[in-house]
């Protein structure tokens, strides 16, 4: 230790090993799912159900009635009952997909297996694209009655609308079929399949419909949209 001098203080030194290991045992889960479901009550989901049932009630009704009426009164006699006819057909398609759409929303689970998944997004998709011909067509169909009726009558007979109108649907399947393909009853949902989109997996979904995806290996989620109701973040 030695002795201090004569006005000074003492001072000592002192150090100390304070290292030591520490073997601590972590019990930890992962579940490697691609969808797990978060059970709490959305009123969005459930008031898209109810609008769902309502409009497929009214618009079932309706283009039933349409359509009757062009077969027992009309006849298809003239271009544009043919077109208006396809039109309430193509509409009436789609409202008998609402009902299952609308048990998703209520429910958040698709209950009525892959086949029957595709064939509503089928009539869906269908729907779509020829509503939106047929409108299209019976524009030009008044266009040629207003402007050159007689040059183009031999255009406007019911046997022309009807090929048009057949063309329409054909075209109009060859083009939503290869997107209704890909979706499927994946994890209890009837959504697209996002593997054919990029390597990734969906991560969340909660009832209303939403469903978050995310690319293996990162921790962000990129982009988004909506179908049905149903919110995929990309």
């Amino acid at each position: 230790w030695g002795s201090a001098q004569e006005g000074h203080e003492p001072s000592w030194s002192l150090s100390m090993d304070t290292s030591f290991q520490l073997d601590t045992d972590y019990n930890h889960t992962y579940v490697d799912e691609h969808f797990y479901y978060v059970d709490n009550v959305d009123g969005f989901g459930i008031t898209m159900a109810i609008l769902y049932l309502v409009v497929c009630i009214v618009g079932l009704a309706g283009n039933s009635l349409v359509i009757v009426a062009i077969l027992k009164l009309d006849k298809m006699s003239s271009s544009t009952t043919v077109y208006i006819f396809n039109l309430a057909l193509a509409d009436g398609l789609f409202m008998v997909g609402l009902p299952f759409i609308a048990s998703q929303n209520f429910q958040n689970h698709w209950m009525f297996g892959d086949i029957a998944c595709k064939a509503v997004m089928v009539l869906d998709g269908i729907n779509q694209f020829t509503s939106v011909f047929c409108l299209t067509v019976m524009s030009i169909d008044r266009y040629m009655a207003l402007a050159e009726p007689l040059r183009f009558a031999r255009f406007r007979t019911p046997r022309c609308a009807k090929i048009v109108s057949a063309f329409l649907w054909l075209f109009s399947l060859l083009t939503i079929l290869p997107m209704a393909l890909h979706f499927s009853a994946v994890g209890g949902l009837c959504i697209p399949d996002l593997g054919i989109l990029s390597t990734g997996k969906i991560h969340r979904c909660v009832r209303g419909g939403q469903v978050q995806w995310q690319p293996t290996g990162t921790e962000q989620s990129h982009g988004s949209y909506r179908y049905h109701g149903k919110t995929v973040f990309m």
